[in-house]
Parts: C-alpha cells; structure tokens; sequence
C-alpha cells in the first residue's frame, strides 16, 4: 500500500519501518513521537470507500464509506502518467476523526495519487454540531422529567388520542348521516300531515254542507209530519163519516131485503141518485130524532111556568116549522 504523508504538520504515517524511521530523522525524535501517538489515537480502523466523484481541476474527491458517512479527500501531487480517481471505484483507506471538525479521508489505496490532504467537511461538521447541540438539549429534556420514557408515554397517549379523533369522525359521520335520513323522514311527515290537512279541510266543508242538509232535512221531515197528522186527521174523518154511511145503509137494505125482493141492477146513474137520496132520508131521521130529545127535555119542565108554556110553544112551532122546511 503506498504511504501518504500531512506535509506540514510535523509528522508522518507509514505503514513500514523505513519510512517511519525517515520521517522521524528528519523531524526530530521527540516530536515525531508525541505527533505519532496524537495521530494514532485520531486514525480509524482501515474502511472501505466508493468514490462518488472526483474534481480534476481542483484535486479534491468525495467518497462515501459502508456506513454511508460521506467523506472528502485531496491530494497536491500526482505522479506522472498515474490515473484519477474514478466514480463508482472502491478505495481502502483510513478515516481520520478530529472532533470538532468531523471525519477526514488521511490517505486510500490505489496508487494514482501521490499524497492525500485531509479537508474539514463543513457540512458534516455542521450536521455534527447539530446533533451536539440536540443531544444536550435531550438532556436537558431528561433531566427535566421528559425523558424517553416520557416521550413514549407521549407518543401512546397521541396515537390514542389520534384513535379517538378516528373514531369520533366516524360518529360524526354516522351521526350526519342519520340527522340526514331524520332530516327526509322528517320532509316525508311533514308533506304527510300536509296532506291530511287538506283532507281534514276537505272532511270539514264537507261536514258544514252536510249539517246544512241536515237542518234542511230536519224541516222538510217536521213539516212532513204535520202533512202526516193533517192526512190521518182527514182520513179518520172519511172513515168516521164513511162508517155511519154505511151503517145506515145497512139498516134500510136489511128491512127492504125482508119486505121486497132484490132490485133489479140499476144503471150507474140512478144507482148515485138513490145514494143522495138515502143519504138525504138519513139526515132528516137524525134530525127528527134530535128533534124529538128537544121536545122531551121541554115537556119536562114546562111546570116551570107560563113562560115556560110560552117557551114550550115556541119550541113547538119552532120544530114545526124545522120539519117543515126540511
């Protein structure tokens, strides 16, 4: 493996004795040795790098280690007709850690470049920096009962929370969909009773044109029943009137039936004569009966005085002159 040296910092590295020797000579005993063991305390076991690109112009590479730490390396010299480093080429070298200024390339394996400078990354030394400075904040977080413990609990209390929310939306969503199935049931009773009260105002006019008719019925129906009584007035009348006819009919043909044969048929218009005339005889016998009660009646009290006589007289030729008018 080719030996790569730090040109001006008082020290050298080498993997053999010879050089190792050399470089001590020339910089003296004590302080190659005190160098030395400083470097060796800062170098790395040997890792395995991928170059990612190489700028010629400037002489300087960037190459990414197994870890994916990315590290910078630069050289000033090159051996005569030696090759660049190229992308994707796989390096063995030694990383030098210098806190504060982040890891650095201190020489590789592959023979094209003669010495290798090591380079601050300075985003890596950025980046360093930063996780510094949140680790100590970590730790104050810790110390201050918000450890890890705490930001696990945390982080179970914000899932559940998360779960609920979840949840919750799903309740709101049920729930909006049940307010809006309430929301059509509510529109479809509502147009119902809509309907029925049209219906009931349509029963009601309805009604009123009914009690109208009723009232009117009720009249027609009282006077119906005042004809009824004037009818049935007339006609027990006609019967009354219609049985004494033919009683008295009955009586003079029984007595001309045992006296004379049966007459013979009459036409229909001396039939009706004969009934005017029997009904004619029959009024004059009732009269004359009346008559005859009156005339009794007088005889009874006629001790009553000559104005009695007088009465009695007058009475007398009173009927008289009643039978003969008739």
């Amino acid at each position: 493996m080719p030996v790569t040296t730090r040109s001006g910092r008082g020290g050298a590295r080498s993997n053999n004795n010879k050089i190792n020797k050399e470089t001590t000579s020339s910089n003296g005993s004590s302080s190659s040795a005190n160098n030395k063991g400083k470097k060796e305390d800062l170098l790395m076991a040997d890792s395995s790098y991928k170059v990612k690109y190489y700028n010629i112009a400037r002489g300087y590479g960037k190459a990414e280690g197994a870890d994916g730490q990315e590290v910078f390396f630069h050289h000033k010299q090159r051996k005569a007709g030696s090759g660049y480093p190229r992308e994707g080429q796989e390096i063995q070298a030694e990383a030098l850690e210098d806190e504060g200024r982040g890891p650095y390339l201190v020489e590789w394996e592959g023979g094209d470049l003669t010495e290798v400078e090591v380079v601050r990354i300075r985003a890596q030394a950025a980046h360093k920096k930063k996780i510094t400075e949140l680790t100590s904040r970590l730790e104050v977080v810790e110390k201050g009962g918000c450890g890890s413990d705490k930001l696990l609990e945390l982080e179970k209390k914000i899932e559940e929370l998360q779960l609920q929310g979840k949840q919750l939306l799903d309740k709101t969503a049920a729930t909006e969909k049940k307010q809006e199935e309430t929301a059509q049931d509510l529109q479809v009773l509502k147009t119902t009773v809509d309907s029925h009260d049209e219906l009931i105002h349509q029963l009601a006019g309805s009604a009123a044109k009914c009690s109208e008719i009723l009232a009117q019925n009720q009249q027609v129906l009282a006077e119906v029943k005042k004809t009824n009584e004037k009818v049935d007035k007339l006609s027990r009348q006609v019967e009354e009137g219609k049985t004494s006819s033919d009683s008295t009919s009955r009586g003079r043909s029984d007595s001309t039936a045992e006296k004379d044969r049966p007459p013979a048929p009459t036409p229909p218009s001396r039939k009706k004569s004969r009934e005017r005339s029997r009904s004619r005889s029959a009024s004059k016998k009732r009269r004359e009966k009346h008559l005859r009660r009156m005339s009794s009646t007088i005889g009874a009290t006629k001790a009553g005085g000559s104005g009695s006589g007088n009465q009695q007289g007058a009475t007398s030729n009173t009927g008289a002159s009643f039978l003969g008018g008739s």
